[in-house]
């Protein structure tokens, strides 16, 4: 069966749809629940690097300061002069690839081409409110072996594309039920 895009759009459209928030992200993201089933909506939104980066302070030279910030070493891979439907599609390929080689990941069910992704839905939270509640080894042990899980893959195709570029709590998913981690974001 296809997936009905109408009945999602309708859904987030008619505010039935429930919006993530709390995220880092650069895209509108809804969990949305239709006579298919639930998905979550991923839909990359156009922004302005230099405001973001600036946090709304007066910048006298724009060019500069992108320089200097994306310069960093937590930001000195991200190319910034890549357009959004690129990176977009990197994301998309980096989720097939991790799929193709075995590891855990999202289950991507549309990708429009552009800016717009939409996901099997998973039960579960970043593991980022793991991390802000009370002291758990286990699930830090499991976020660890999920990340050493794909560098032994990166390594054993020697492909660094495999890697996860960003690797930070946010973009570990976590089932305290089941003690699944699956990474997800994983190209820049």
């Amino acid at each position: 069966m296809a997936l009905d895009l109408d009945a999602i759009e309708k859904e987030i459209i008619e505010g039935r749809a429930m919006p993530v928030k709390g995220t880092l992200s650069a895209a509108k993201d809804f969990i949305v629940e239709t006579y298919q089933g639930k998905f979550f909506y991923k839909q990359y939104q156009v922004r302005e690097k230099v405001k973001d980066a600036s946090k709304d302070a007066q910048v006298s030279d724009p060019e500069e300061f992108n320089e200097m910030v994306y310069s960093l070493p937590a930001t000195a891979n991200i190319d910034i002069n890549i357009p959004l439907e690129t990176k977009v599609a990197s994301e998309v390929m980096a989720t097939l690839r991790w799929r193709n080689l075995g590891l855990l990941s999202q289950d991507l069910v549309h990708y429009d081409g552009q800016r717009t992704m939409i996901f099997r839905y998973m039960e579960g939270h970043s593991f980022e409110k793991v991390l802000d509640g009370p002291y758990n080894p286990d699930a830090f042990s499991k976020v660890l072996n999920s990340l050493h899980a794909i560098r032994k893959i990166a390594k054993k195709h020697q492909n660094p594309e495999v890697l996860h570029s960003d690797p930070y709590a946010n973009n570990f998913l976590f089932n305290q039920e089941t003690g699944i981690v699956v990474p997800f974001d994983s190209s820049k």
